[in-house]
C-alpha cells in the first residue's frame, strides 16, 4: 500500500490498541500526530514490508512499535537530565536525515547535504535528540557537548563485533542493534582502525542508521559501481535511511 493508505491503516490499528491516546493524521501523508510530536512512518512502513505480509503480523509490528514510543516518551523523555553533570555521560553522537531537523530546536552540526550530525541522550529504550533549550538549561558550550558525545560513543564502541573480510576485495562492515552503527564513522579512533586495514583514503557507505560498510578505495571501477548500486537499494528499502553516497574517508576527514 502507498504511504497515505499505510498511515490510515496505522491510525485504525492505534485507535483500537491505544483508545486513550490522541493519534491524528500528520501534515505529511507518511506521518501521524501525537501530542506535540509528528511521527514519521517511513521506517515502520519499510520494516513491515520487509518482515511481514500477513495483516495480523503487520498489526502486531505497529502495536509493538508504538508501545515503545509511548513508553519512551512518557518515561525516558519526561526525565531528561536536568543538569549537565547528569547529561555528560549519556550524550552521544548520532546521524540524522537533514529533513528531520527543526531549525532552532534540534542541536545539529554540518555533515552532508542530506545528513546532519546530531546529539542525543541515550536511554534504555532508545534516545532523545538534544534540543537548544536543553543546552541552555545545562549551560554547556557546543564544543564541549560534541566532545562529550564523541567520547561516550567511543566508550560504547569498545569490543564491538566488526566484520572484516580481507578479500580481495577487502571490506569492513559494522551492523549493530544499538542504533549507532553509521554514526561510528564520526569517531577518529574507528577511522584510524580502518585505515590500518584498508589504507587511506578508504571508501564508506552509510545507507541507514544501523549499518556501516567500508572498503578499499583502490578497488576497481566495476566493484565501486556494484557498491553504489547496493547503497542505492539499501537506502530506499531499509528503515532509518541516511545516504546513498560513497564517502571518501581518512583519519582526519570525511568527504
Amino acid at each position: 500500500m502507498d504511504a497515505e493508505s499505510f498511515r490510515d491503516f496505522v491510525l485504525s490499528v492505534l485507535g483500537e490498541a491505544f483508545p486513550d491516546e490522541p493519534f491524528l493524521p500528520g501534515e505529511r501523508a507518511d506521518a501521524i500526530r501525537w501530542k506535540d510530536s509528528e511521527i514519521g512512518l517511513h521506517n515502520l512502513h519499510a520494516d513491515a514490508a520487509l518482515m511481514h505480509t500477513e495483516p495480523a503480523m503487520v498489526r502486531q509490528t505497529i502495536v509493538e512499535h508504538f508501545s515503545r514510543i509511548v513508553k519512551l516518551t512518557d518515561t525516558e523523555l519526561a526525565s531528561l537530565p536536568a543538569t549537565w553533570d547528569e547529561a555528560r555521560t549519556r550524550v552521544r553522537l548520532q546521524l540524522m536525515p537533514a529533513n528531520f531537523a527543526r531549525v532552532g530546536v534540534s542541536v545539529t552540526f554540518p555533515f552532508l547535504d542530506e545528513v546532519l550530525i546530531s546529539i542525543v541522550v541515550d536511554a534504555e529504550h532508545g534516545y532523545a535528540y538534544v534540543r537548544t533549550e536543553d543546552v541552555e538549561r545545562w549551560q554547556v558550550g557546543l564544543i564541549d557537548l560534541y566532545e562529550a558525545a564523541c567520547e561516550n560513543l567511543t566508550a560504547a564502541s569498545q569490543n564491538l563485533g566488526v566484520s572484516y573480510y580481507p578479500g580481495p576485495p577487502a571490506i569492513v562492515a559494522l551492523d549493530t542493534t544499538d542504533g549507532y552503527a553509521a554514526a561510528r564513522l564520526l569517531l577518529p579512533s574507528l577511522r584510524q582502525f580502518i585505515t590500518e586495514r584498508l589504507g587511506s583514503p578508504f571508501c564508506a557507505g552509510i545507507p541507514n542508521r544501523d549499518f556501516l560498510i567500508m572498503w578499499s578505495a583502490t578497488e576497481d571501477a566495476q566493484f565501486q559501481e556494484r557498491m553504489q548500486v547496493q547503497l542505492n537499494e539499501d537506502t530506499k528499502s531499509r528503515s532509518h535511511p541516511l545516504s546513498s553516497r560513497i564517502l571518501n574517508v581518512t583519519v582526519d576527514s570525511i568527504s
